[in-house]
């Protein structure tokens, strides 16, 4: 059964696809949300929203200062944090582009965005829930972490990126490792990766040749995504460790 009443959890990218629908299914539940996003306009907006509390916070995933700002705020407020979840996805605007054309200063930058913000936040929260010996760190990955793309169901206006890959397969490294590094520490770090997630830029060509690659239903809906991050937040999950849970309908078969 799940259970997150009285929770405290912090999540990035909130206003993502998957951050608002996860958002949405957390607050049925009587706890607080710290929803972290850089598309707010205010620094803090508190509000009730279904059962829960929402605090909108905004934030910039790349600043550590920002990480340590948080964390001594939602302390001072509520006296614990139980969990985050890490579902940002910051990227430049030469973000997608081949191999051949790939930028050097773009793709370090890509990198710190999306790989050492993510090492650097968990490294932050895992010393806090070290300190209670408590806490789940929940991050995102991809199905490209896992398998590579199969280049031939990109137009020629936009590919999967070298970089994506390798920020992806990093982030499931860095599950295995710091759930083995928490040993004894009652921390459960674990990270999803989804399959393609439909979005209205994506072609009608795209997604048949996607589907084809699938087993049912191919591009997935947020939703598809969000039930599993409820359960890996709940108690019923406390021995479910290091693991990368991949939600695709088959298609890295």
């Amino acid at each position: 059964m799940i259970d997150l009443n009285n929770k405290i959890i912090i999540i990035f990218g909130s206003e993502g696809k998957i951050g608002s629908d996860l958002i949405k299914k957390i607050s049925k539940f009587n706890c607080i949300i710290y929803a972290c996003d850089n598309s707010f306009k205010k620094k803090l907006n508190v509000f009730k929203f279904n059962n829960a509390k929402k605090i909108e916070y905004k934030f910039d995933i790349t600043n550590e200062n920002n990480f340590n700002s948080l964390l001594r705020h939602t302390i001072k407020k509520n006296h614990k944090i139980d969990a985050i979840v890490h579902c940002a996805y910051p990227r430049t605007n030469k973000w997608g582009v081949k191999i051949e054309d790939t930028d050097f200063k773009d793709l370090k930058k890509n990198i710190d965005m999306q790989l050492s913000s993510t090492v650097l936040m968990s490294k932050i929260f895992f010393n806090y829930f070290k300190k209670i010996k408590k806490g789940k760190i929940i991050l995102f990955s991809s199905i490209y972490g896992v398998i590579l793309p199969d280049f031939e169901i990109y137009d020629s206006e936009y590919i999967s990126p070298i970089e994506y890959s390798i920020i992806k397969s990093g982030i499931i490294t860095l599950v295995k490792y710091l759930a083995k590094y928490s040993k004894n520490l009652n921390i459960n770090v674990n990270c999803i990766s989804p399959g393609g997630i439909k979005d209205s830029s994506q072609g009608r060509i795209f997604k048949r040749k996607y589907k084809n690659l699938s087993l049912n239903k191919g591009l997935l809906d947020p939703t598809d995504i969000t039930d599993t991050v409820l359960f890996l937040l709940s108690d019923s999950s406390k021995y479910i460790n290091g693991q990368n849970i991949v939600i695709d309908d088959g298609r890295s078969l």
